[in-house]
């Protein structure tokens, strides 16, 4: 039997079904039942009156021969277990009695509190409970390729967990993750477990990989159907002969509903595949509620969490570490970098994670040291943080601009931005929250901000911000001067980053675009908030060149260039792209634009009317140019070229035979990478393989030629 959830008969070894008898005969159920019955009292409240109170324990509960005292079973059951004579009447007071704050009643269920940050005196995680010995179980749902779903196995298994993976993609697919996980000490062997209801059966936690939309099929069938929780399960396909029975299968779980499911499942991998930290690209039927609002879930569905909230249940409630996010819809990855090295030279040690490279959790000593943590948030991952049931766990956020992105997730822009906006459920009282005033979300994110007891912070002023289209009143909700801050940065007409009426980086910053600058000048107003004088870290961030993908120069070949802009999955970023290197082309050179994938948007009309005009060309591949096309003989004829190919490579041998000496060619695709490669970045290194090929060969064929016109110089001569 597994170690994690069997049952409390057999593993007393007194028979093979799930009752036991007692030394007095009388009939006892597993520990689990027992507790899923407990459960169903502190999670289901009755209503005054008594009326609609949970069915009464099951026979037999009284003579629990292996647990007579639920205290040691679960955390903050008090009163002791019922006796043998009355099992329907528990002695000690009930939930209803002890109101929600007693010492006998911990508030409305004990998962709200279970491993909350600071939880622990010592500032550690907190191991799970036994179970008469038994381990609690956990299933890390979608393991992923960058590191996340790693991070979350080891941690689980570091508090004590028994934990079990379920993921839709095959072995052979996760083998270098798997990998990874043997030789960081995780338990090995494992099986996969299918994407099915029978996979969760005696979850206690469910750790979901971000990119598992809300409306996956199984998530809307867990909403519906009760799954026994603390109950066995033995994981289908093992192929290590570890578990050789057969799963047990909950009564309303039958094999009929598990081929529906998988059918589901496999047609939604098809379209949402969930293989990374980037995630999936039609009505949604499950959407995160917004801010504040409460998230019903099954009374007997397992609880559910994320890689990111087991890191901020690991930290100290009062710091070292300060943990500061960064969320919105353009330039968190270059916020969060610039932000992370401007606290490593102002305050020493600081981490980066989240969205941006590995999990923290792999490896966790250095979380010990840390001084600051800074995290990027996905609209993923602030769609699932714990909001106000949960000690507050944040202690500075930066919104970058919002506009729309991964409406195919959240199944429309309302509930993009509603889970953008619930990054502020995650604030402590009186912590900044830094956005830009120009952007209509975040000054909405300011009103929320200061109705909740925050501090929100505008990092520009009109006057310095050219272009902006609303009035500044002091009086307005979230607008309000911040003395720290206000006055002391902007933007002069240029586009300089100015501190205090003076240019903060000198004209040569090698990290390109101005939209860069509007990024660092909210990094320096959240360090003015925090008391920082951010000219300290200046040597540390004139040194900042961008990040992989963003906007950078590959280099030239016959006097064209090629400028990576592959992180680009929405119109928006493409067409910042496009305006920054307008702004440094000279007068008669060209942008050959690159663009396609897999459509996240039904509307088209940014790609055709704002970023068409600028380019001197446009190439488009992948499914987003049957769209196009189709749009395109629609609407009319164009003045700009462009092109349709079904492959990336196509459509940059196009482009480069439309460019010109001293043009540019800009990758950068505007579009899901999800129709022909498992994330953006697999799609950066195919550029990136075709550009080297190319000038590889060029160079090739030229030391050919050079011999034979060698030759015919001499034998001219």
């Amino acid at each position: 039997m597994r170690g994690g959830g069997g049952r409390a008969g057999e593993r007393a070894g007194s028979g093979p079904g799930p009752h036991r008898r007692a030394a007095d005969g009388a009939d006892t159920l597993p520990i689990s039942h027992a507790l899923l019955w407990h459960d169903r009292c502190l999670r289901q409240p009755p209503p005054p009156g008594g009326q609609g109170l949970p069915p009464g324990p099951p026979p037999g509960f009284g003579s629990l021969a292996c647990a007579p005292d639920l205290l040691s079973l679960r955390p903050g059951l008090r009163g002791s277990a019922p006796t043998a004579g009355d099992p329907a009447q528990p002695q000690g007071p009930s939930c209803a009695q002890a109101g929600g704050d007693s010492p006998e009643c911990p508030g409305k269920g004990r998962r709200r509190t279970e491993g909350r940050r600071g939880a622990d005196p010592a500032g550690g995680a907190k191991r799970p409970e036994a179970l008469g010995g038994m381990a609690r179980r956990a299933v890390v749902w979608g393991l992923g390729r960058f590191g996340g779903g790693l991070g979350a196995v080891l941690e689980l298994e570091r508090r004590g967990y028994e934990v079990a993976i379920m993921d839709g993609a095959s072995p052979e697919s996760l083998e270098e993750s798997l990998t990874e996980l043997e030789r960081r000490g995780g338990r090995r062997p494992r099986p996969l477990l299918p994407e099915t209801p029978a996979s969760l059966e005696g979850c206690d936690l469910l750790i979901l990989n971000p990119a598992i939309p809300p409306h996956h099929p199984l998530l809307k069938y867990l909403k519906d159907h009760p799954l026994e929780v603390g109950d066995t399960l033995s994981p289908r396909g093992s192929q290590q002969g570890e578990d050789t029975h057969p799963p047990r299968r909950n009564k309303q779980v039958g094999e009929v509903e598990d081929t529906h499911l998988l059918r589901e499942c496999q047609r939604l991998r098809d379209t949402h595949p969930h293989g990374s930290q980037q995630g999936g690209d039609q009505q949604v039927g499950d959407t995160h509620p917004p801010c504040g609002s409460r998230q019903v879930e099954h009374p007997l569905s397992p609880q559910r969490s994320q890689e990111i909230n087991l890191l901020l249940e690991r930290l100290p409630a009062e710091g070292p570490p300060r943990v500061l996010a960064v969320t919105g819809t353009n330039g968190k990855s270059s916020t969060a970098t610039l932000l992370h090295q401007a606290l490593a030279a102002l305050d020493g040690p600081a981490l980066l994670g989240g969205n941006i490279g590995t999990s923290l959790l792999l490896d966790p000593a250095p979380l010990d040291g840390a001084r600051n943590i800074v995290l990027e948030l996905s609209s993923f991952q602030c769609a699932r943080l714990p909001l106000e049931d949960q000690a507050p766990r944040l202690d500075g956020l930066i919104l970058t601009p919002i506009s729309r992105d991964h409406l195919g997730w959240h199944g429309d822009l309302e509930a993009y931005h509603q889970a953008k906006l619930r990054s502020l459920g995650a604030l402590r009282k009186g912590t900044p929250m830094v956005f830009d005033p120009r952007c209509p979300v975040g000054r909405r994110a300011a009103a929320l901000a200061e109705e909740r007891g925050l501090r929100p912070v505008p990092a520009f002023t009109p006057s310095s911000a050219p272009g902006t289209a609303w009035t500044w009143r002091s009086e307005e909700p979230g607008l309000r001067p911040v003395p720290s801050v206000t006055g002391r940065l902007g933007l002069d007409p240029d586009g300089e980053l100015l501190l205090d009426g003076r240019v903060f980086l000198p004209r040569g910053w090698p990290c390109r675009g101005r939209f860069q600058k509007a990024n660092l000048g909210l990094v320096l107003a959240l360090l003015l908030a925090l008391g920082f004088d951010p000219r300290t870290a200046r040597p540390s961030l004139e040194t900042f060149a961008g990040l992989p993908h963003r906007l950078q120069d590959l280099g030239s070949h016959q006097r064209v260039s090629l400028i990576d802009n592959g992180v680009s999955t929405v119109a928006e970023t493409s067409l910042s792209a496009l305006r920054c290197l307008r702004e440094e082309l000279p007068e008669g050179a060209g942008i050959h634009w690159i663009a396609g994938g897999k459509l996240k948007d039904k509307s088209l009309r940014p790609h055709l009317e704002d970023c068409l005009p600028l380019c001197a060309s446009a190439h488009f591949f992948g499914d987003a140019a049957k769209a196009l096309k189709e749009a395109i003989r629609v609407a009319g004829p164009l003045h700009t070229p462009t092109t349709f190919q079904d492959r990336l490579r196509e459509a940059l041998d196009r482009a480069f035979a439309h460019a010109r000496p001293g043009d540019l060619l800009l990758f950068s695709p505007a579009f899901s990478s999800h129709d022909q490669y498992p994330n953006f970045e697999a799609r950066c290194q195919d550029a990136l393989n075709w550009w080297k090929e190319k000038r590889r060969k060029e160079t090739r064929n030229l030391q050919n030629l050079l011999p034979r016109y060698d030759k015919k110089n001499r034998a001219e001569q």
